[in-house]
């Protein structure tokens, strides 16, 4: 696909999602063309209802880590 890139590893994802629940960091942003593979990642953790993403024009998404689940 044209212009397709591919930043987010495995490993990098599980590093942002890590530093979210440990409040390292605030909010991530991952941009449109991650959004796949990031999301394959955030679904399999265990607290994944934590996660909150609010979609940005665009295509972005901003995460963010919650006290409480969402419902």
């Amino acid at each position: 696909m044209k212009g397709e890139r591919k930043l987010l590893d495995k490993d990098t994802i599980v590093s942002l999602l890590e530093g979210l629940r440990k409040r390292e960091t605030e909010e991530i942003t991952i941009a449109k063309e991650d959004f796949l593979d990031f999301r394959s990642v955030l679904v399999k953790e265990p607290d994944f209802k934590h996660f909150r993403g609010i979609a940005q024009h665009g295509g972005s998404v901003i995460y963010r880590f919650l006290n409480e689940p969402r419902s």
